[in-house]
């Protein structure tokens, strides 16, 4: 989430960066958060006059029964003012409400190397490795070839779990565990450090990693509780530095992050065809600067 004073000192920078991606109604929530934001300051500003004026009544007040001289006309400002506080405290923390709503939805600024385009034909190859082999017999989608050599099993996933899950078996399971074991050497050698993240993920802590609005959907969230499984690992290490200041001279941190992650959402490949494509549960080396 993009801070406040951020979005106030760099609010052209954010509006350049939604016109690159072509969403308006974005681009219209920038003016609206500085608006809010403005009538925010102002109605705290009143606010904390108002709090200075109570304590210098209350002073006031004071003075007077010491002296035994009346207090009346204070004594009924005394009782005035907590009222109007608490109206401004109400205004302030809805408005406050609201301005964090379309904060949480800012998307990150793109990279000044990210080309603009209006559709997918505008699309850039950076760089294309090696090339299509030609054979001389059929190539099986990989779903089959899998299912056919034992080496998996989606039918029986699907009847005890439902489509999208997957049993891996005997060598290709020991090639998963390979895969992110060399994933993680590589990167561990680069100076990243390793994290085994909880699973699933308080709210709070979601909503300040991804703009849970839009994909609440496609995760999966624990009946009864405010939880959710973790759809990848970046999330919750992102949230393991929830509330946290890093000084300059610490830059970059580096975490290398493995984990299982959870998705509801399952492209065309996991629901026409056998399987390890877009499927609701696989493991995930992350990498995290």
């Amino acid at each position: 989430m993009h801070d406040i004073k951020f979005i106030r000192e760099h609010h052209d920078l954010l509006r350049k960066d939604l016109e690159k991606r072509q969403d308006k109604a974005k681009l219209e929530w920038v003016g609206d958060i500085l608006r809010y934001d403005e009538e925010w300051r102002k109605l705290n500003k009143l606010a904390e006059e108002l709090r200075r004026k109570r304590n210098e009544v209350s002073q006031k007040i004071n003075e007077l029964k010491k002296k035994k001289e009346d207090a009346a006309a204070f004594l009924n400002e005394a009782k005035e003012i907590p009222n109007k506080i608490s109206e401004i405290e109400d205004k302030t923390g809805k408005i406050k409400e609201k301005m964090l709503y379309l904060q949480m939805r800012l998307p990150n600024i793109l990279h000044e190397s990210v080309p603009y385009g209006k559709d997918e034909k505008d699309n850039k190859v950076e760089r294309v490795f090696g090339k299509i082999k030609k054979t001389d017999f059929e190539i099986l989608p990989h779903g089959e070839w899998i299912q056919n050599n034992f080496l998996g099993d989606f039918d029986k996933a699907a009847e005890v779990a439902g489509k999208g899950f997957n049993y891996l078996i005997g060598s290709l399971a020991l090639l998963d565990q390979a895969l992110m074991q060399f994933a993680i050497a590589k990167l561990v050698k680069k100076g990243f450090l390793l994290v085994e993240p909880p699973f699933m993920l308080r709210r709070e802590a979601y909503e300040g990693v991804t703009d849970l609005a839009d994909f609440e959907t496609t995760m999966y969230k624990l009946q009864g509780e405010d939880m959710y499984l973790i759809a990848t690992s970046e999330h919750p290490i992102c949230a393991m530095l929830m509330n946290e200041s890093i000084e300059e001279e610490k830059l970059p941190v580096k975490y290398c992050g493995i984990s299982a992650c959870f998705r509801k959402e399952i492209g065309s490949h996991g629901i026409d065809e056998k399987g390890l494509f877009r499927v609701h549960q696989f493991n995930k080396i992350e990498q995290f600067i």
